[in-house]
């Protein structure tokens, strides 16, 4: 396609409304993945690469925008069937999806423990320290192979180095737990903007993919993603119910011994900031936002890695929207402050490097 008309389409998008021959179109059907004009240009591959799909629309990889409603509906509504991929489907009506009603208190610091069931999607991760293996974070399972976490969690650690344990119940590797299912680490794969403590922990995400598949059972699920690029501090999810899972350091000083978790409630960025310590607002970013445990909760140090999942929409399942990153300490106390906030990684805003991470990392 012609700079030239590449200009005229951007003015058009610029406007809201693009001209096809003699008719006009609501930007929402440029690159729908249904043609409308007559010659096809509102679905040219050139211009699609341009586009930046709206809220609750997924992006193919042939930047086509989808409606999300669309996906997984058994038609290749995207050009190279991306929507219809084994990435995103396989799980598609299972995932998010608890067999036991949660009822759950202030955790993590001040709390009760929780049962698997009760947070299928929670993974372990066990560190070879010498020759034993020590908890140490925690991850999100998103499918068979693979789980999310920190970039922190893992930075530059060998993946030799690393187990990674569902259904795991108990911070202790060699406790036997009947349903906990124990694999080896593939590979990891750090988002390629983080610089840990240079970067002041800045796209704090990573993938690993697991050596062998999960078997899913009442105790092992994955959660929800939600596959469209979006941030959730805009819209009507900081009013769903979020909750953290995990067994970092307790009101003890000590690492949980079992599996806890909290309800945090998700704040806005300008909430976050007037609240937390000067020196630490540096760590509020756009791929970021802020939480904090209800009733006295706090996610606290150990914790780093777990999912923050939410519930919404009709069909009540969990969507994971948030992992665990820093929060501040008390400079009294090895424990975090409980008079400030968590920052969690936006998981929404990386929604689209998730996808590609793990297609070619499948491929």
């Amino acid at each position: 396609m012609q700079s030239a008309t590449i200009a005229f389409f951007c003015q058009q998008l610029y406007e809201k409304m693009f001209k096809c021959d003699k008719t006009y179109w609501p930007f929402r059907y440029l690159c729908d993945g249904t043609e409308h004009c007559p010659n096809a240009i509102d679905e040219d591959l050139q211009l699609c690469a341009h586009i930046q799909c709206q809220k609750n629309f997924f992006q193919c990889k042939t930047r086509q925008c989808i409606d999300s409603s669309r996906l997984c509906n058994g038609f290749r509504d995207c050009w190279d069937g991306s929507d219809e991929s084994p990435l995103i489907c396989s799980e598609f009506t299972d995932c998010g999806q608890i067999q036991a009603t949660i009822k759950m208190q202030p955790l993590i610091i001040q709390g009760v423990p929780t049962k698997p069931i009760f947070w299928p999607w929670y993974a372990a991760l066990f560190q070879l320290q010498g020759l034993k293996w020590a908890f140490f974070c925690s991850s999100t399972i998103i499918s068979r192979r693979t789980v999310i976490t920190a970039a922190h969690c893992i930075w530059g650690m060998p993946k030799q180095d690393i187990k990674v344990v569902a259904g795991k119940l108990l911070s202790d590797f060699y406790v036997p737990e009947p349903d906990s299912q124990a694999l080896d680490v593939e590979d990891i794969v750090v988002h390629p903007l983080y610089q840990d403590s240079l970067g002041n922990y800045g796209s704090d995400i990573a993938i690993i993919l697991l050596h062998g598949e999960l078997a899913f059972s009442s105790s092992i699920q994955p959660i929800c993603m939600n596959w469209t690029l979006r941030n959730i501090l805009r819209g009507k999810h900081l009013k769903y119910p979020a909750k953290v899972a995990g067994m970092g350091i307790t009101e003890n000083g000590r690492i949980s011994k079992e599996l806890k978790a909290i309800d945090v409630k998700i704040l806005q960025n300008k909430e976050c900031l007037q609240n937390q310590r000067y020196e630490f607002r540096k760590y509020i970013t756009v791929g970021s936002f802020c939480g904090k445990g209800v009733e006295g909760g706090i996610v606290c140090n150990g914790d780093s890695g777990s999912g923050l999942a939410v519930q919404s929409g009709p069909s009540g399942k969990w969507t994971l929207e948030g992992i665990v990153s820093i929060s501040p300490k008390n400079p009294r106390k090895i424990l975090c402050d409980a008079e400030y906030f968590t920052i969690f990684t936006n998981v929404g805003m990386f929604s689209q490097w998730i996808h590609d991470t793990i297609s070619e990392l499948y491929n």
